[in-house]
This record gives structure tokens, sequence and C-alpha cells, in this order.
């Protein structure tokens, strides 16, 4: 089992991502092999878990918790295909229904809409092919699951 800690921008940093950057990077020279992020309100974990892939290559990323409720499934799906891809293979997805009451103060979401969280996990499909070899076929079937969700 590799060692990994968790990247918390210092929300003082003149710049957040370069920030989470900077401690990945000291972590994998000092042996750590995983980073985890957590979801904020400022700096979006999966796009900054394509960004640490790419800065530190060999450097396994993921996600401890990317809330659901506020994301359409398909787009948790694009920006995790997205992340894996940077990471090229070592990219972990973690999904969960967030921080209830701070979300939904953050975010607006009424409390009803929590009840819709297994419909959200079950709509989410599986791991999409690349896109240089996804079919016309899948595009256009991908196309109508969004329509009706």
């Amino acid at each position: 089992m590799s060692t990994g800690i968790v990247v918390k921008p210092d929300p003082a940093a003149a710049n957040a991502v370069d920030d989470a950057i900077s401690q990945a990077s000291g972590a994998f020279h000092r042996g750590a092999r995983q980073v985890w992020l957590n979801q904020r309100f400022d700096v979006d974990a999966l796009t900054l878990a394509a960004v640490i892939a790419t800065a530190v290559p060999g450097l396994g990323v993921g996600t401890a918790v990317v809330p659901i409720n506020p994301r359409h499934p398909l787009l948790v799906a694009s920006a995790a295909q997205t992340a894996q891809a940077a990471a090229h293979g070592n990219f972990s997805l973690g999904i969960g229904l967030g921080g209830n009451e701070l979300e939904q103060r953050a975010f607006g979401i009424p409390h009803h809409r929590l009840t819709r969280t297994p419909y959200r996990c079950d709509a989410t499909p599986a791991p999409l092919p690349s896109a240089a070899t996804r079919s016309r076929e899948t595009q256009e079937h991908l196309g109508r699951k969004d329509r009706y969700a």
C-alpha cells in the first residue's frame, strides 16, 4: 500500500493552485505516492487533481469527497475522465453527499434535493472510452440519456 496525504491549499496563499502543487510536489519528493483533495468552495477538487497530476508526473491523485448534489452526473464523469487522463490512469474518484447544511446554504440547494442522490449515482455512466475512440453511437446515446436525466 502506498503512502498518501491530504493536500489543503492555504487560503492565505497568493495562488491556491500553486500552493497545492508545491505541497504535492514536496510530498512526492519525500516519498508520498498519493495525494487526496477535498472539494472546496474556492478551488474545484477534480480540476485541481488534473492540474497536480500534470505538474507532478508519477503521483497518484484522488478526490476525498466531491459532493454530487450540485453537479449533473455526466459533468462529474467528464471531469473524472479528464483527471484520469491527466494522471495517466492514476486517479481515484471519491464522491458523496457533501456537507448537507453548509452545501445547501452555499449553493442554494433545497433540502428535498438530497433525496435524489441515489438516482444521480445510478445515472452516472460507466467509465467512458477516450474521446479519440468514442463512437458517434455512444455520443448520441449519452446525449439522449442527458436529455432525459
